[in-house]
């Protein structure tokens, strides 16, 4: 079993140990999250290459996996293709209490990934075991497709409403109620 949680990445280390493929993708996710971005590899993509010019919170560091990289950071990447160093890393990851996602073995790490749906301030999170990324994928464009394009406008209408109600009603009952029922009118929708 596992518990979707949104993490805020502002102000954290993040460590990902691969310079492929993966880990292009798993940093291509994180450039808008305001994190710190460590990747150790002996060789990197040209894209990460890219990233790293045009980012200044990306560092690359090239050579291989050391343990002292993990220190002082709050979630580790490991997208490497050498088996033995993606299971040493996670050994440690397991010992100082550290979040990490195995791209090669999703069962053993601590977190796993999923599509993600983003729309302002609407983030859907899609996932299926870890297993299963063209199903996400898939559920991906499902939904984005049922989303109204006015949803971040719906968003803020919405908080109005709450503020409003916050100021004028001092039971939660009676609150809770109008934003129902306004919001029902604003959508024009019967099933809140």
């Amino acid at each position: 079993m596992s518990y979707p949680v949104f993490l805020n990445l502002c102000d954290k280390k993040v460590l990902v140990v691969g310079g492929g493929r993966i880990a292009e993708r798993k940093i291509q996710h994180l450039l808008g999250e305001c994190s710190q971005i460590v990747v150790v590899s002996g060789s990197f993509t040209k894209n990460i290459e890219k990233y790293a010019s045009a980012h200044n919170n990306i560092v690359l560091i090239r050579r291989y996996f050391q343990e002292h990289d993990i220190d002082d950071v709050f979630i580790v990447f490991i997208t490497t293709h050498d088996q033995s160093v993606n299971n040493d890393v996670a050994k440690l990851c397991i010992q100082k209490n550290i979040l990490f996602n195995h791209a090669a073995d999703v069962k053993q790490g601590s977190i796993r990934n999923g599509a993600i749906l983003r729309r302002g301030d609407l983030n859907i999170l899609i996932g299926t075991g870890g297993n299963r990324p063209a199903v996400s994928k898939w559920l991906k464009t499902v939904f984005a497709d049922a989303i109204p394009k006015n949803i971040d406008n719906i968003m803020h209408e919405y908080d109005d409403l709450r503020r409003f109600a916050r100021d004028t009603f001092d039971k939660s009952i009676d609150r809770e109620n109008f934003i129902k029922k306004e919001f029902k009118k604003m959508i024009g929708e019967k099933r809140l």
